[in-house]
């Protein structure tokens, strides 16, 4: 299975935000996005799921371009884990899950046992069985982005987006999350693409990386091949020092200046 991005452009008005952005992505990949702000990471991520019409430039799903599915296609092809989810009735975290289902039934239709086995399976794989009858507003942060996770996984999805899905969460809970999104996308053969502003994480976890500046893509591949000290200097504008680190087996990356501070 392969998503495949061909050459989309999108405009905010008469904005450029994204320009020629081309790349694949095979099943069982983590694809890490990095980038500035206003880089246009987000945007792709909308654009991939079609929220956002690109301008021009297609997305495929084993060669089926996806304009023509509708908007209940899209959704069992490809999950979102956004930056924040606001819920605003206390729904317990079982039917949160359940309603990843939605795009598998009609619209008169109620869960069957399938559906009921599904959801739990997804809770099952994101360790938040345990807070099946908990309101939503009670959990911790961690546990309530494995929820979300889990409501992505209900949906039954071959794509995984993920919108900086460590935003805001310790430091313990950032490892749990992005660990967790790796063996999904390995077990399950999922491709994984996900948006960070941490470059350490994005280049441990992520098995290959893009590097967005201005819209456009700066740099791609390895992540020893996109985070070197040049590509960053050249697009975030600081100095910094990159090693090895042998425990992780991935770069650590330090800021050392800015280099509007350097006279």
């Amino acid at each position: 299975m392969k998503l495949e991005i061909n050459g989309i452009d999108f405009h905010y008005d008469s904005v450029k935000a994204l320009e020629e952005i081309t790349f694949e992505v095979n099943e069982g990949e983590v694809l890490g996005i990095i980038g500035p702000n206003g880089s246009g990471k987000s945007t792709l991520l909308r654009c991939i799921n079609r929220v956002l019409e690109p301008k021009i430039g297609s997305v495929l799903i084993d060669g089926e371009n996806i304009s023509g599915l509708d908007r209940r296609e899209i959704a069992r092809n490809i999950g979102v884990v956004p930056q924040s989810s606001t819920i605003h009735f206390p729904f317990t975290v079982f039917d949160i899950v359940l309603m990843g289902r939605t795009p598998h039934l009609g619209r008169l239709d109620r869960e069957t046992s399938k559906d009921l086995e599904i959801a739990k399976n997804a809770m099952t794989i994101t360790n938040t069985l345990h807070l099946t009858d908990r309101p939503i507003d009670e959990v911790s942060g961690g546990e309530r982005q494995r929820v979300i996770i889990a409501r992505a996984l209900a949906q039954e999805p071959k794509i995984l987006l993920l919108d900086e899905p460590t935003l805001h969460l310790d430091i313990n809970h950032q490892l749990e999350i992005i660990e967790l999104i790796k063996r999904l996308a390995r077990k399950n053969r999922l491709i994984a693409v996900l948006v960070s502003h941490d470059l350490n994480l994005a280049n441990r976890y992520s098995d290959r990386l893009i590097l967005l500046r201005s819209g456009r893509i700066f740099s791609i591949g390895k992540p020893e091949d996109v985070v070197t000290k040049e590509n960053i200097r050249e697009v975030y504008n600081i100095e910094v020092d990159i090693d090895h680190n042998k425990k992780t087996n991935s770069l650590n990356v330090v800021p050392i200046s800015s280099m509007d501070n350097k006279l």
